[in-house]
């Protein structure tokens, strides 16, 4: 057994108890679990990318509610597709009365877009507000509630989108990964040299796919020897990065065809000039839940976006969690899922 703590802006601290994790919610049996729900394959355009973006609409499957449904924007972690932790928490927003929207981005999964894998979290903001705008054209979904749901980059890039679009009423930060410029400083921990390397890099490949040469692509899961993760593993936070492989590798998990291991080298640019923090103030008004765990090698990301940001605002820990986990894993993202359910509740009215 577990205990996990949540502090809420007046600083008080409650506790509760979650057991050993278990089961995927990529399993037939979680979702299976619960009420049921329809899934439906959408698209929309981004008008800033010129982009058909794919989507996957998850709605309760009841009866027709009397009125109209609050809808949920899930913005997944980077260089993910809309198969993996998004369609997680967006069939869980669904099961609680939720129209929810997974989506791939541009250039990504099956959205259009060219260059493919373009990590741009500029353009991942404008994703978001284009699904924004899907959501409230349709008849079932409440243009006045509407809510984001965001894992990992997600996490800081649906803040990013709701600092220009006030149609977003409230946020959910779910172990989100925010030190992007950090992570291109460090040439992505050390795999491609350092910052002013791979930045150098990616504008040579830029320019050189600008005079009609191919597009360059570095691989982010590069293979890893056994002994190198051993030695790795010594380490708490890159014991935790290291979960990647175990989550993105395994087909009862998050192992999906669409999902590529490379992305665009000039993402690099974009992600170096991004800050989550150039956001913050114009998000005074809109409460942000920001849940990380215990055992999240980002989990100073989490700790300092809620630190950060003024206004109505809550944090919760999950103990003995790590950042993966909360991808997918029981119980863990039950009892992320058990947190939003009263904020959005409470913002959403």
């Amino acid at each position: 057994m577990t205990t996990s703590t949540t502090t809420t802006k007046s600083g008080a601290t409650m506790f509760s108890c979650v057991t050993s994790p278990a089961l995927s919610n990529h399993s037939p049996e979680m979702v299976a679990r619960g009420p049921a729900v329809k899934v439906t394959k959408v698209s929309f355009v981004n008008p800033a990318s010129h982009a058909r973006l794919a989507g996957l609409l998850f709605e309760p499957k009841s009866e027709p509610a009397s009125e109209r449904r609050p809808g949920i924007v899930v913005v997944g972690p980077m260089f993910s597709v809309k198969e993996q932790a998004s369609s997680v928490y967006a069939r869980r927003m669904a099961q609680l009365g939720y129209v929810a929207l997974a989506f791939d981005h541009t250039s990504f999964g099956e959205s259009e877009g060219e260059p493919r894998l373009n990590e741009d979290p500029f353009m991942k903001a404008e994703d978001a507000k284009s699904a924004v705008t899907y959501l409230i054209s349709l008849p079932q979904v409440d243009p006045e509630r509407i809510g984001g749901v965001g894992v990992c980059g997600g996490g800081g890039y649906l803040p990013l989108a709701a600092a220009s679009d006030p149609r977003i009423k409230v946020l959910a930060s779910i172990v989100p990964h925010t030190a992007v410029k950090e992570q291109v400083a460090s040439g992505f921990g050390g795999l491609y040299g350092n910052g002013e390397k791979i930045l150098a890099d990616a504008r040579a490949a830029r320019l050189a796919y600008e005079q009609g040469q191919p597009a360059k692509h570095l691989t982010f899961m590069p293979k890893i020897s056994r002994f190198t993760r051993g030695i790795a593993s010594l380490s708490p936070k890159y014991r935790d990065m290291l979960k990647a492989i175990d989550y993105y590798e395994d087909p009862n998990r998050g192992l999906h065809p669409n999902r590529k291991k490379d992305f665009l080298i000039w993402s690099a640019e974009k992600m170096a000039a991004y800050d989550v923090a150039d956001a913050l103030p114009r998000l005074e008004s809109v409460p942000l839940l920001v849940i990380t765990s215990q055992r999240d090698y980002a989990r100073a990301d989490g700790e300092k976006l809620y630190a950060d940001k003024k206004g109505p605002k809550e944090f919760h820990l999950i103990a003995k969690a790590g950042h993966f986990d909360l991808y997918d894993l029981e119980p863990y993202v039950t009892e992320a899922v058990d947190r939003i359910r009263p904020f959005f509740l409470q913002n959403l009215r």
